[in-house]
């Protein structure tokens, strides 16, 4: 019966915990959105046609360029990703 006492009691206090980090991230989310569009620039239907030179020519090696990623690790930009090189340049 202990087991079954403590087992309610942990499920309560866990409850409660996953209710007051919900509450805490529904305060915290108008803030959390505000501060990104602040600071983070965010492009949508940008066309191939404003893309740089060097990746307009190398879009092969990008194939998820047409869903809005572009992978840094392939050419033109070639960054190693390796935390230790400096892939400013890229």
């Amino acid at each position: 019966m202990d087991f079954m006492k403590n087992t309610k009691k942990r499920w309560k206090i866990s409850a409660v915990f996953s209710m007051m980090a919900a509450l805490l991230a529904l305060q915290l989310a108008p803030f959390m959105t505000a501060t990104a569009s602040a600071y983070m620039r965010y492009y949508t239907n940008v066309s191939s046609n404003d893309f740089p030179d060097a990746l307009k020519s190398n879009l092969a090696s990008q194939p998820n360029w047409q869903k809005g990623f572009i992978d840094v690790t392939q050419a033109p930009y070639n960054a190693k990703g390796d935390n230790s090189t400096d892939d400013s340049a890229a």
